[in-house]
Order: C-alpha cells, then structure tokens, then sequence
C-alpha cells in the first residue's frame, strides 16, 4: 500500500527506543523530533519498547505539526 501523504516534505520511517509506556506518552515527548505518525510497536526489549514512527523533516520557515 503506498503512502498517500501530500506533504511537502520526504517521510522516514524509523524505529526508536522508549521507555514510554503508552502511544499518548510516546508521542508527547516526541513533538520536538518532528514525529507525524507513530507505525506500530515492534517489541519490547528490556523494558524499552521499539516504536516505529514516521518523521517528517523540517525545512526552512516550515513548522511540523502533531496530530492529536
């Protein structure tokens, strides 16, 4: 399935660690990172959960919103 975003800037998807213990907290506290979308949890390795996010990238004059 492709990704239908029309946004002006590329999409990563990528994975991080988080000792966060819900979506809601994950996404929180990665406002500043630029994430968009959170994918999917992975798994759950010592205690830190593997979070695939999508990360929209910053460009010059332009602010990433998150969606609530």
């Amino acid at each position: 399935m492709a990704d239908t975003d029309d946004a002006p800037w590329p999409n990563t998807e990528t994975t991080v660690a988080s000792d966060a213990t819900t979506i809601k907290e994950l996404m929180e506290r990665s406002t500043d990172m630029g994430v968009t979308r959170l994918n999917g949890i992975v798994a759950d390795l010592h205690g830190k959960r593997q979070y695939v996010i999508r990360r929209a990238h910053r460009q010059a004059g332009q602010i990433v919103s998150n969606p609530k």
